[in-house]
Protein backbone atom coordinates (compact mmCIF):
# COMPACT_ATOMS: atom_id res chain seq x y z
CA UNK A 1 0.00 0.00 0.00
CA UNK A 2 1.37 3.82 -0.71
CA UNK A 3 1.55 6.34 1.40
CA UNK A 4 -0.48 9.37 -0.46
CA UNK A 5 1.96 12.25 -0.56
CA UNK A 6 1.27 15.69 0.69
CA UNK A 7 0.62 18.35 -1.96
CA UNK A 8 2.56 21.56 -2.04
CA UNK A 9 0.52 24.96 -2.43
CA UNK A 10 2.24 27.68 -5.02
CA UNK A 11 3.98 29.26 -1.67
CA UNK A 12 5.17 25.73 -0.42
CA UNK A 13 6.59 25.16 -3.89
CA UNK A 14 8.67 28.21 -4.17
CA UNK A 15 10.56 27.70 -0.73
CA UNK A 16 10.92 24.35 -1.99
CA UNK A 17 12.70 25.28 -5.13
CA UNK A 18 14.66 28.35 -3.28
CA UNK A 19 15.80 25.89 -0.87
CA UNK A 20 17.12 23.00 -3.62
CA UNK A 21 18.73 26.35 -5.49
CA UNK A 22 19.66 28.39 -3.01
CA UNK A 23 23.12 27.13 -2.30
CA UNK A 24 24.31 26.72 -5.65
CA UNK A 25 26.37 29.02 -7.81
CA UNK A 26 24.40 30.70 -10.79
CA UNK A 27 25.53 31.79 -14.23
CA UNK A 28 23.70 35.38 -14.94
CA UNK A 29 22.98 35.65 -18.74
CA UNK A 30 23.54 39.56 -18.52
CA UNK A 31 19.63 39.39 -20.06
CA UNK A 32 17.68 40.64 -17.16
CA UNK A 33 14.04 38.99 -17.12
CA UNK A 34 15.72 35.77 -18.24
CA UNK A 35 17.88 35.74 -14.96
CA UNK A 36 14.40 36.78 -13.18
CA UNK A 37 12.70 33.63 -14.75
CA UNK A 38 15.80 31.15 -13.58
CA UNK A 39 15.64 32.74 -10.27
CA UNK A 40 19.61 34.25 -10.81
CA UNK A 41 20.63 32.78 -14.01
CA UNK A 42 21.50 29.02 -14.78
CA UNK A 43 22.96 26.89 -12.29
CA UNK A 44 26.27 25.97 -13.05
CA UNK A 45 27.56 22.82 -14.59
CA UNK A 46 23.75 22.45 -15.76
CA UNK A 47 22.57 21.67 -19.61
CA UNK A 48 20.58 23.98 -21.23
CA UNK A 49 17.99 23.00 -24.00
CA UNK A 50 16.33 25.93 -25.82
CA UNK A 51 13.57 24.45 -27.94
CA UNK A 52 11.03 25.93 -30.04
CA UNK A 53 9.48 26.85 -33.54
CA UNK A 54 11.53 28.21 -36.29
CA UNK A 55 11.45 31.77 -35.99
CA UNK A 56 11.09 32.05 -32.33
CA UNK A 57 14.58 33.47 -30.83
CA UNK A 58 16.41 30.63 -30.28
CA UNK A 59 19.39 31.32 -32.31
CA UNK A 60 18.93 35.25 -31.09
CA UNK A 61 18.47 34.46 -27.16
CA UNK A 62 22.28 32.17 -27.48
CA UNK A 63 23.63 35.21 -29.28
CA UNK A 64 22.77 37.81 -26.68
CA UNK A 65 23.88 35.57 -24.21
CA UNK A 66 27.20 35.17 -25.70
CA UNK A 67 27.70 38.94 -26.48
CA UNK A 68 26.85 39.48 -23.13
CA UNK A 69 29.09 37.07 -21.85
CA UNK A 70 31.87 38.80 -23.84
CA UNK A 71 31.50 42.61 -22.20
Amino acid sequence: MTTPRSRLGPSDLEHQLSKTAGGAARVKTGIVELDEMLRGGFMEGDSVLVAGSAGSGKTTLALQYLVNGIE
